[in-house]
């Protein structure tokens, strides 16, 4: 592998297995991601994702004296209830880290007493909040920003029917507002695949995730236009060159330094239900070997 993509895409692959389209059930899916640990690629794998409320089912399930990393998930009613299974999680399986939490706020509640609570709850684990890219996001981006730095912004990217699916533009000025308050991100959902393509199962075009990742980049570096990123959301491999010192997309490179700064400071990771998936379109790509 390039040091470039290594330094792209290390840790960027949160395994979300247990949802949909995948759907596994639990035991099948911690041994899979346990599999996944000893694979030739393994450097892209991150987080294991799932809901809180499954942390005291999945350490029964874990290996002996595991060090992985979860993602939790949780609604924005259950903050407290979830605080304590985390606590009691990790007093069990103290090698065992809970480093993110991820909040599906509820929209009947205001955002900012939601904000409030999970920052008085989780002063120790990274916060991502859920923002719909269907309401006024800018206004919340702001709200989660008013908070304290342990807090990022996720963006759901696709789903299982084409009106779930984001169209470019629309990604594109939400990662550029995100990019602008320098918020952290991550996205998920429908980015099994490194470039866009049209999903016969979804039956509609979905995103790829080098292309979020390098408007991400662009946006962060350069702030552009909207319609330069949504240029590069759309974009095909052709489009995109990887070096072994820098990267170039649609005829901006960009060094190792502000890849390393686009994975620290704003593209944290992207969620999929499969991890073999997206490596496999990657090798095909010819992006690592």
């Amino acid at each position: 592998m390039l040091r470039a993509v290594r330094r792209l895409l290390r840790q960027s692959l949160d395994y979300a297995g247990l949802f949909p389209p995948a759907g596994l059930s639990l035991p099948v899916a911690v041994e899979a991601y346990s599999d996944y640990l000893g694979h030739p690629q393994a450097e892209i794998l991150s987080s294991f994702v799932l809901p809180v409320q499954a942390l005291p089912e999945a350490g029964r399930l874990l290996p002996e004296d595991c060090d992985w990393a979860f993602s939790g998930l949780l609604k924005g009613t259950e903050i407290r209830e979830a605080s304590r299974k985390i606590a009691e999680f990790r007093r069990r399986y103290p090698q065992a880290r809970v480093e993110i939490i991820e909040a599906d706020i509820p929209t009947d509640v205001p955002l900012e007493e939601h904000i409030s609570e999970l920052s008085d709850t989780f002063r120790q684990t990274f916060v991502f909040v859920e923002i719909d890219w269907r309401g006024l996001y800018e206004r919340q981006m702001d709200a989660v920003l008013a908070t304290w730095d342990g807090f990022g912004v996720k963006l759901r990217t696709g789903g299982l029917t084409p009106d779930a699916i984001p169209p470019p533009g629309v990604v594109a000025n939400w990662i550029r507002a995100t990019a602008a308050r320098r918020l952290p991100m991550k996205a998920t959902a429908g980015l099994h695949q490194p470039f866009p393509h049209f999903d016969s199962d979804v039956g509609a075009g979905v995103h790829g995730f080098v292309n979020v990742l390098f408007a991400a980049m662009a946006a962060l570096h350069h702030q552009p236009p909207p319609a330069q990123l949504e240029a590069i959301l759309r974009a095909g491999r052709d489009v995109f060159v990887f070096e072994e010192t820098s990267v170039v997309c649609r005829g901006e490179r960009y060094s190792l330094e502000q890849v390393d700064a686009l994975r620290a400071n704003f593209f944290r990771s992207f969620g999929s239900c499969s991890f073999l998936e997206p490596v496999e379109h990657l090798e095909r790509a010819g992006l690592i070997g």
